[in-house]
């Protein structure tokens, strides 16, 4: 059940009542703001050694996210496996929960929003939304390509059974048509030793570059850097896509 909470932490002085719940799921978790009303709905994929709470419990998420809530924005989150690197239970336990949220919010218009690894599951079910109602998708310092060496990583192998990852794991390996028409805002250091540009958002945009509309920006401090978490700067770029859908 929905309950009352006060501003999420690290937010400015101006606080907003923060509405937040498991949407009746265990493992799977969701804020609104409590004095709008919700216009849109942000799935957040999370990242290595997170879970469903981290959208409300870390300052840097919390800071991210709450422009989003201000601007009439749901944000929901699931554990998703763990570290699953997007294997098929994260990717079922994601569509539960998208299921979920719109039971609660309606048939808003949705949005992905994907830090690290969570990328690889956020690419594989926007591929299911053949209706197009996810209307652009946010990476942070993402992981959007398993080249071979990464598939032979042990803390890959394990989340996809520990005997191998397929190669149809790797997003860069599907047809181009794959998101053809989609709006990607990725933010990707330079110096990011974990993912490397041959598995993160320079070799997604290489790939797809012709069929998608892919902008990549550059973010200072290496992987997952406060830098790279502009809430205010996602928020102003999916109002855009919803003023000119």
């Amino acid at each position: 059940m929905f309950a009352a909470l006060c501003a999420l932490t690290g937010c400015s002085s101006d606080s907003i009542a923060i509405a937040a719940g498991d949407l009746g799921t265990p493992g799977v978790w969701s804020l609104s703001a409590e004095d709008r009303p919700v216009t849109g709905v942000v799935v957040y994929f999370h990242g290595a050694d997170q879970n469903a709470h981290v959208i409300q419990d870390d300052d840097k998420h919390a800071d991210f996210f709450d422009p989003m809530l201000r601007a009439g924005y749901a944000v929901v989150a699931a554990d998703a496996d763990g570290n699953a690197y997007g294997n098929l239970t994260s990717r079922t336990d994601y569509r539960n929960l998208i299921s979920l949220a719109r039971a609660k919010y309606g048939d808003k218009p949705m949005y992905y929003v994907a830090e690290s690894m969570g990328a690889l599951a956020a690419l594989a079910l926007l591929t299911e939304d053949t209706e197009h109602q996810v209307k652009g998708f946010v990476g942070i310092t993402p992981l959007m390509a398993l080249p071979p060496m990464a598939r032979r990583l042990s803390y890959i192998i394990g989340p996809w059974g520990g005997r191998g990852v397929p190669d149809a794991a790797d997003p860069v390996t599907w047809p181009p048509q794959s998101f053809a028409g989609r709006d990607f805002r990725l933010y990707s250091s330079s110096t990011d030793e974990t993912v490397p540009d041959i598995a993160g958002a320079r070799a997604f945009a290489d790939r797809f570059g012709e069929v998608a509309h892919i902008e990549v920006l550059d973010c200072a401090g290496g992987h997952v850097a406060p830098d790279c978490y502009r809430g205010g700067d996602v928020t102003g770029w999916m109002k855009s896509l919803a003023d000119v859908g």
